[in-house]
This record gives C-alpha cells, structure tokens and sequence, in this order.
C-alpha cells in the first residue's frame, strides 16, 4: 500500500477539492490479487500517472465557488453501475478487470472536469460511479449536461470493454455493460477537509433508478425530466418497481 500512497501524495494537487483519486477508490473495493496485479505493472502504473497528469488543472474546470458546507442546493444526480460485473470478474485476469476498471474510472472523470461539463465527482462504488451536476457549477443547462454526459460515459465504457475482450479473443455475456439512473432534488453539501459529499433522497432515488435499468439503459426520474431542454432528447415511457416501494411508477428511458 506504500506505493498506492505515494502515488496519491505525488498527485493529490491535481484535484485539490478530492482527496482520493481513482486508483485509491479501488484500494479500498477491491481484493489483493488485483492490487498486486498493478503493484507488480510498472507499464500500468506509468499509464495511470500519465492520464492523470493530462487532466486539466484545477483553475480551469469552474469559474465558480465550490458549495460551502451544510449549503443547500438542487442538483442533478447520476448513478452509474456496471451490470454483470461479476461475469467480466470470472473471465478477466485480476489486472485486466482492474485495467477495465481504471479506464472506465479515469475517462468518466475526465469528461466530467472538462469545461464542457464542469460537473462534480462524488465517488466511486466498487462497481459504478456516483457523480452530481449543479446550475452553479454546470450552468443552466446543467440538466441537459447530465444526460449527455451519462450517453458518453456509456459509451466510452462499452469500446473500452470491447478492446479489452477483442485482444483476448473471446466475447463476453450480453448481459454485462454499463446504466445510470438520474434524479433532481435538493441536497446538503457536507465538507471533510477538500472533500465534498452530497445528501438527499435525490441520489437515493438516482440509486433506485439505476437497479431497475439494463445494460445500457439511462433512466430518469420525473424531476429530472421536467429539467431537460425538451426536444434535445427522445426518450421512452418505462414503469418500475424497485426494491422497497409498494407501487409502479412511470420513469423516462433515453432512447439510444
């Protein structure tokens, strides 16, 4: 673990409102045989630094003040799971499923802080990620970001697995990729030091969407909906009952 510190020590100035980076969200979800396999990957670690080094710097992804702490606001939440993560960790090598991971990771996040986004990293679940948008940080179509966002990321997930399956000469199960569940709603900003942590039923929501969507589905909530420029995007009407409500209720799914 001495190495994992030292590489989030070294980088830790190129996000300074987080402080764990990827590499150090998975330390902490993942078992040794994959943390071997990258302690033991120069060529992955170098690729890892690399990439990081290349994300833009901190005075460049807002022109706004970050939220203070207990600051209230409404936002737009994204959820993001890899769906039959459990196959992709029965047929990949330890460092493969970590190389799938760590791109997945990284390229989220670099979108994410890019100028055309300006979106907000929440943190990484083992299996998916949890990431915000605002009207201060995003601007007023910070809704619309959203989704286009969430399209992107699911796309780039699905060459990055593609790559990874084709130079191993195999296919993988239909059932395995990646979906996002989006909600709106207001939220409490909690501050530990640079890091910043949102909470409000709108990210339990966002949660509940994503249980309910298959590979490659984006669904979202009627909040969230009535945020988006209408017109932009097509989507589907879609009934779910997720785990713990009583009833069906109608959600939105993006068409592809």
């Amino acid at each position: 673990m001495k190495r994992y510190d030292e590489i989030v020590k070294n980088l830790q100035y190129i996000f300074p409102y987080l402080n764990r980076l990827p590499i150090y969200d998975i330390c902490d979800h993942w078992d040794k045989d994959i943390l071997n396999a990258i302690l033991t990957n120069k060529e992955m670690v170098i690729d890892v630094i690399t990439t990081l080094q290349h994300l833009p710097p901190p005075e460049e992804l807002s022109e706004t003040k970050l939220p203070e702490h207990k600051q209230r606001e409404k936002i737009v939440s994204v959820v993001f799971d890899i769906r039959s993560s459990q196959h992709l960790l029965d047929t990949l090598k330890p460092n493969q499923f970590f190389e799938f991971l760590i791109s997945f990771v990284l390229t989220a996040k670099e979108k994410l802080f890019s100028k055309e986004y300006k979106g907000i990293y929440d943190k990484f679940t083992g299996d998916g990620l949890i990431v915000h948008f605002s009207k201060n940080m995003s601007g007023n179509t910070f809704a619309d970001k959203a989704i286009k966002y969430s399209k992107e990321v699911i796309g780039t997930s699905v060459n990055i697995l593609n790559e990874i399956f084709t130079q191993m000469s195999i296919n993988y199960s239909k059932d395995v990729g990646v979906c996002a569940g989006i909600d709106y709603g207001e939220i409490m900003w909690l501050r530990n030091g640079v890091e910043l942590t949102p909470v409000g039923q709108s990210i339990v929501y966002a949660h509940r969407l994503c249980s309910e969507a298959s590979k490659g589905e984006i669904l979202v909530n009627n909040l969230a909906y009535n945020k988006i420029t209408k017109g932009i995007f097509n989507f589907n009407d879609k009934d779910i009952k997720p785990k713990g409500f009583k009833k069906r209720f109608k959600v939105y799914k993006l068409c592809s």
